[in-house]
This record gives C-alpha cells, structure tokens and sequence, in this order.
C-alpha cells in the first residue's frame, strides 16, 4: 500500500508492510532522502512500552476483520507512529540533503534494516540498526545486466546511468520516475561555418536545468572531437 508521509518537512516515501492482525508483529519499507530502510517491530521487543499501547491499537484486527479499508484506514496511522518512532535513527542515517539527481540514485540506494525495540536504559522504543548499509535500487527497480538486451540488429545505445538526469523527479512520489534525459540533452548540433565547431543551440536551457538542480554546467560549445561517441 504505497503512499507518502510528509513529517517534520521530510517525504518519507513508504513503498510496502504488513500488519499481521494478531498485534505480534508489522513491518514496512520506506525511502527517506535518498535513502531505503526495511523497518519491523515484534511485540517482544517493545513490551511495556507507551509505544506498545499505541501500536497494538493500530494494527490488532478490528471486528470487521482484516478487508482492505480497515486495512487501509490503519494504514497511514500506523506509517506515521513507526517513522516518528523511528525519527531519530532516520535523520542521522538520511539527513537533509540533494538527493536522487540522476537514475544512478535511484538504482544504487544505501539500504538499512531497523527494529523498532525498547532501550532498557532510557525506557524509550527507538530504532535499532540490525544491517547496512548495502546497495539496493530504489522503488523496487530490478535491473537486468546490459547483456540480457538484445534487438534484432544487437545493437542499442549504452548510456551510463550517473549521465542520465531524472526529469519527473518528485512529481508522483509514488510512482517510480520514468523519464530521464542525459545531461547533455543529446540534441542535434550544427557545425559553425567560422569556427567548424558545433554548436548546440538547446545548451543554454539546458543549462538552467541543471543549475536548478545543483548540477555542474556544460560547456556551450563542444567538438566531435571531444565527444565522438554522441555523433556516431
């Protein structure tokens, strides 16, 4: 049940979970800045709690048993007491920062595992770090090796996944992005009849593009010298 909680100013994009019904156990997986956290929370681990209180009201099967808009209806509740519970072992592993520039984030996000679980030392339930991080693609993305595409001719384009700049960044956060454009624009050039030079038109808009995204401008003017590759 994908959906976006925004707390203390911050998407936390959560993709799925589970609720058990039988108040012993739920988890959830979410994107926060850039990053991936699997988070669980088993009954054993935040016993006595306050927190405990208001978990097992959240996610214990109601009368009308487990359909699908009581399940949703607890839904958002229970993202919100987990990611709050949860806020201080987020903000030190995915602080506030640029994030998600090119389908190279996307694909290679640091991924944690967290357990929500009660400190006997301050009596507080906080999250606890079991793993991580390692790399995972966001969204659940499941890339395939280049190998395993083929067309009729075998030939396709390869383009490095850190050169391709995500354009529908943060306008459904919900869904996946799904276009990209690579931050050269890869639009046609002419050649300069003083200079034999080629000079790109599209490069000053694209420019501002990537100034609005923190990215390093390019040059106005390139060679085919310089970038072969593109003209082939």
């Amino acid at each position: 049940m994908p959906t976006v909680r925004y707390l203390e100013d911050v998407a936390h994009v959560v993709l799925s979970g589970k609720l058990d019904g039988e108040a012993k156990t739920s988890s959830m997986t979410l994107m926060r800045n850039g990053k991936r956290f699997h988070i669980t929370v088993h009954a054993e681990d935040v016993q006595d709690s306050p927190f405990e209180q208001d978990w097992k009201a959240i996610v214990k099967e109601s009368d009308q048993g487990m359909v699908p808009a009581v399940a949703w209806s607890r839904w958002d509740p229970q993202c919100d007491l987990i990611i709050n519970q949860s806020m201080v072992t987020l903000k030190r592993l995915a602080p506030t920062q640029p994030h998600w520039k090119t389908l190279h984030n996307y694909l290679h996000m640091p991924s944690y595992n967290v357990k929500l679980a009660l400190d006997p030392d301050s009596d507080v339930v906080g999250g606890q770090v079991l793993g991580g991080s390692v790399d995972e693609p966001g969204y659940n993305f499941q890339p395939i090796h280049v190998d395993s595409m083929k067309t009729s001719s075998g030939r396709l384009p390869l383009y490095k996944a850190e050169d391709l700049v995500v354009i529908d960044a943060g306008k459904d956060l919900v869904m996946k992005p799904c276009k990209t454009q690579h931050f050269l624009g890869f639009v046609k050039s002419g050649k300069s009849a003083d200079t034999g030079e080629e000079n790109n038109s599209s490069f000053t808009a694209i420019n501002a593009y990537l100034q609005l995204h923190e990215l390093a401008p390019i040059n106005q003017t390139l060679t085919v010298q310089e970038f072969p590759r593109f003209w082939a």
